[in-house]
């Protein structure tokens, strides 16, 4: 590979200005959301931090693609029954986030931001300074 090549890959794996504007956002207002004790570092941000989508529904359509779940559907329900089963995403989002292991914060005016809730060890291990 060339050297223009690898600066083209090199610069299509880098965010975008707008990308990184959101991201920094997003981390403002995630460390201004924390609680007085909570680490704040951009570590822990980093583990919680899922992104920016229209709203929460649109994240966890992209949950349910990922983990193939239409397709395990398919497979698992057969013919006429498949027609009449299908994921509620509506529902599925409001189950994610009242189990507590997710969490959206408005991105007014293009969205919100989703973080994966941290489990309590994490979150005091992550505020140990490392020595």
């Amino acid at each position: 590979m060339n050297t223009e090549d690898s600066r083209i890959i090199s610069r299509a794996d880098e965010p975008s200005p707008i990308a990184k504007a959101l991201r920094e956002m997003a981390f403002i207002a995630w460390s201004a959301a924390q609680e007085p004790g909570q680490p704040q570092d951009e570590a822990t941000f980093d583990q919680a931090y899922l992104g920016q989508y229209s709203c929460f529904d649109a994240y966890t359509d992209l949950l349910v693609d990922a983990h193939d779940l239409d397709a395990r559907l398919d497979e698992a329900i057969a013919d006429p029954f498949r027609a009449h089963v299908d994921i509620d995403i509506p529902s599925l989002s409001q189950a994610l986030v009242s189990s507590g292991a997710y969490y959206a914060m408005s991105a007014y005016p293009v969205g919100v931001w989703v973080f994966r809730a941290l489990p309590t060890f994490l979150q005091e291990t992550a505020a140990v300074p490392v020595a």
